[in-house]
């Protein structure tokens, strides 16, 4: 019996901001940014300034599981929520400093 090693020889993405790149363009990654936009982006039409871009993200996970749409909730890492943010800022104009973000570390 030959083991299939290719699962063990694949590069990942070695920093932070490749994995979040890549979970971006898996299903859950694409569920969890439109999730997010839709929401930033009803704020920032009801006058919302700013808001934080935790507090959209875990009330996005309590109403998908409260419905029952997603037992397990969103699947994301927390290290990815400022990437995110700076994401919708940088896609849609109108979400230009709505979240505040500090200087990357990693």
């Amino acid at each position: 019996m030959t083991a299939d090693l290719t699962l063990w020889t694949r590069p990942r993405p070695v920093t932070l901001e490749g994995r979040f790149r890549a979970w971006l363009r898996t299903d859950n990654g694409l569920a969890v940014y439109l999730e997010v936009r839709d929401r930033a982006l009803n704020l920032r039409r009801a006058g919302i300034e700013h808001y934080g871009i935790a507090a959209i993200f875990e009330s996005a996970r309590f109403d998908r599981v409260r419905l029952g749409m997603d037992a397990e909730g969103f699947r994301l890492n927390n290290s990815y929520r400022s990437r995110l943010a700076r994401q919708l800022m940088d896609d849609y104009p109108e979400l230009d400093d709505f979240f505040e973000t500090r200087g990357l570390r990693s």
